[in-house]
């Protein structure tokens, strides 16, 4: 699910000129995406900055996997990318079903530290004409040559021009059939990436599993979803924002009733990266993606990234980079800022990792 987009490059090399300017704006973007949201949620949602389809997260088309070649246009602004001379757009997922990678990826974007843990994963190799992104498999280290891109993955804007997330995303699709169970990209799970990509441990938080809940005065043991989270593990949450991990949430699991969840919420509803103040004083009606999304017996999980955490709200990124409305239109772009009752409601699982 999603829809294509692309990039300024494509027009030619009459548009470079116009590439450097939005590669600049996508950098500044970026830059200003994870502080200014968590300044926001913090001072009353006054602006919030903002940037793009699960049992696992994020099954999807499964004849989503044609591929195109790199070109030099391609090589030439991934690799500035890869430098650090350039950053790049927030995630906008195509049809390929990997949300859980795409929000991941999108948490490590977040930061200019985890910006540059990708960066130093990813190397141009003039010998094989390839890039080669490591992995990591437990302790041994992983390297996956990537010379093309799936055109159904993720769309860096409108003319579908790849970034340095199409190439993570083509050589996780090859790291897992080589390295574990699983031959597809078409779900699975955040946590599992966290690991692949820093070579880490990650923690889940869950309102489905053994743990230590409270059931009047005494504890209990939570071995059944009660769609809530402790306090102790909010603050889990909370923390790893504020230290800016990666933080991903998922919708499997969750409390849905059909098609999605209608709840209320702010958004970036013009799309210009940005909820401003009008939009944060005017709650809409959105869906939260899970339950039967694909209007057919059986779970549907979802991905989304979390941004902030406050006492009253969580921020999310869908990686859709938009938020379907109550009739299941897209508009708007992909920040989301909903109630933590409702997080805790839709969102069983929190997948974190390690700080970059």
């Amino acid at each position: 699910m999603g829809s294509a987009l692309g990039n300024p490059l494509a027009a030619g090399p009459a548009a470079a000129g116009l590439a450097g300017i939005a590669a600049t704006f996508a950098a500044l973007r970026a830059e200003v995406h994870h502080a200014a949201t968590q300044a926001a949620t913090t001072l009353g949602a006054a602006s919030i900055a903002s940037s793009q389809d699960g049992a696992s997260a994020g099954a999807g088309d499964a004849d989503s996997y044609e591929t195109a070649p790199l070109d030099d246009r391609d090589i030439a602004w991934i690799r500035r990318q890869a430098d650090g001379n350039v950053s790049w757009p927030d995630v906008r997922q195509g049809t390929i079903g990997d949300c859980y990678l795409l929000a991941t990826l999108q948490a490590y974007s977040d930061t200019e530290e985890g910006r540059q843990a990708l960066r130093d994963q990813v190397r141009w190799e003039e010998s094989q004409n390839a890039f080669v992104v490591t992995f990591h498999d437990g302790d041994q280290e992983v390297e996956i040559t990537v010379d093309d891109y799936y055109t159904s993955g993720n769309q860096e804007n409108k003319n579908g021009y790849p970034s340095i997330i199409n190439i993570y995303e083509r050589a996780y699709a090859e790291y897992l059939k080589d390295h574990t169970s699983d031959n597809t990209l078409a779900g699975g799970w955040p946590g599992e990436a966290m690991e692949s990509i820093s070579g880490e441990g990650t923690q889940t938080v869950s309102t489905d599993g053994w743990g230590w809940g409270r059931w009047g005065f005494l504890p209990y043991p939570r071995h059944y979803n009660q769609h809530e989270y402790t306090e102790e593990e909010w603050d889990t949450i909370e923390e790893a924002v504020e230290e800016r991990r990666p933080v991903v949430g998922s919708t499997s699991g969750g409390d849905f009733d059909g098609k999605g969840a209608e709840v209320e919420a702010t958004v970036d509803a013009n799309g210009d990266g940005v909820i401003d103040s009008e939009e944060a004083n005017s709650p809409e009606q959105r869906l939260i993606v899970g339950g039967e999304w694909d209007g057919q017996k059986g779970e549907d999980g979802h991905a989304y990234t979390v941004v902030a955490v406050d006492e009253e709200h969580v921020t999310l990124y869908n990686p859709w980079d938009t938020n379907p409305d109550e009739n299941g239109k897209n508009t708007g772009g992909g920040t989301i800022q909903i109630s933590r009752e409702d997080y805790e409601r839709y969102f069983a699982r929190t997948d974190i990792g390690q700080a970059p």
